[in-house]
């Protein structure tokens, strides 16, 4: 089974206190997929801040390398909606038969959504009811108040 992992990293201004655990803990993140061999895994990462930033389109996880700190420059403000609709237009768009693929979308934030351009929260709602809806997507959000995140937008609880 092919599996696409869509990473969508906070680079926001409010993450800089976190810099050296967030690239941390992407890279062992990386390690531990690189080690499993039960599937083909792609890896897209997505930077987002005030702007949406596509750092890794769709490498094989073998091929990813770890985040440096220099690619990883917290400021900003927060485009969370918009990072999330990026992130599912990409999987869609570079899909060879996404009914049969796994789709694994981990949202990595600590912030509120304070800047998206195109998306709202209810668009946000609909998104990601529609896609776990169809039993090969999966949401994961690693943030601050995990709890009210779900509920807000209606995802399953990871």
């Amino acid at each position: 089974m092919k599996t696409k992992i869509i990473i969508l990293l906070d680079e926001s201004l409010s993450m800089r206190k976190k810099r050296n655990e967030v690239i941390g803990g992407f890279n062992a993140f990386l390690r531990e997929q690189k080690r499993l061999k039960c599937d083909t895994s792609h890896l897209y990462l997505i930077k987002f801040n005030t702007n949406v930033n596509i750092v890794y389109s769709g490498i094989n996880v073998t091929d990813v390398p770890e985040l440096k700190p220099s690619l990883y420059s917290p400021c900003g403000r927060t485009a969370l909606f918009d990072a999330i609709s990026e992130g599912i237009h990409i999987a869609e768009e570079d899909a060879d038969d996404i009914e049969n693929e796994k789709v694994i979308c981990v949202i990595i934030t600590d912030g509120e959504e304070n800047c998206s351009k195109d998306t709202t929260k209810e668009q946000i709602r609909r998104f990601i009811a529609q896609y776990e809806a169809k039993g090969n997507w999966a949401f994961v959000y690693i943030g601050k108040n995990p709890e009210r995140w779900t509920k807000e937008v209606g995802m399953a609880s990871s």
